[in-house]
C-alpha cells in the first residue's frame, strides 16, 4: 500500500509539473536501496510488481536524484527506455527497499483532516 501511495505521488508530481515526457506504462521510475549497493539508486520497476532494473548501474552519468532525472526530461527517459529494452538483470523486489520517489520536495501539501484522531477532535466525518 505504501509503495502504491508513492507511485500516486509521483504521478501527481509529473502532472503538476507538466514534465515534457510521458513515462511508459511498462515501467515505473523508482528510487531504492539494496543491501549490496551503496546509497540510494534510481531504477525501473518492470511491469506491475516486477523486479527492479538498476538505472544508476546501467548509466553512471545519470542524475543521482529523481527530481534531477525528471528535470532532464526526454534525455534521461530515453536512457531508461534503452535500459528496459536491453533486458538487463533484474533485482528481485525482495532484495530492494523502495524509497520516496522524490526526496526533499519543494512543497509539502497537507490536508486538514488527514488522520482519524484529528477528525474526531474536530467532530467531523473521516474523509
Amino acid at each position: 500500500m505504501l509503495v502504491s501511495g508513492r507511485r500516486r505521488l509521483l504521478t501527481v508530481l509529473l502532472q503538476a509539473q507538466k514534465w515534457p515526457f510521458q513515462p511508459s506504462r511498462d515501467m515505473r521510475l523508482v528510487q531504492f536501496r539494496a543491501p549490496h549497493l551503496v546509497g540510494p539508486h534510481l531504477g525501473l520497476e518492470t511491469g506491475n510488481g516486477g523486479g527492479v532494473i538498476n538505472l544508476s548501474a546501467f548509466d553512471p552519468t545519470l542524475p543521482k536524484t529523481m527530481t534531477q532525472f525528471l528535470e532532464q526530461g526526454e534525455a534521461t527517459l530515453s536512457v531508461a527506455r534503452r535500459a528496459l529494452a536491453a533486458q538487463l538483470p533484474v533485482l528481485p523486489r525482495s532484495e530492494v527497499t523502495f524509497l520516496a520517489p522524490v526526496t526533499r520536495p519543494d512543497k509539502v501539501v497537507c490536508v486538514g483532516m488527514n488522520y482519524v484522531d484529528h477528525c474526531k477532535e474536530q467532530n467531523v466525518p473521516v474523509p
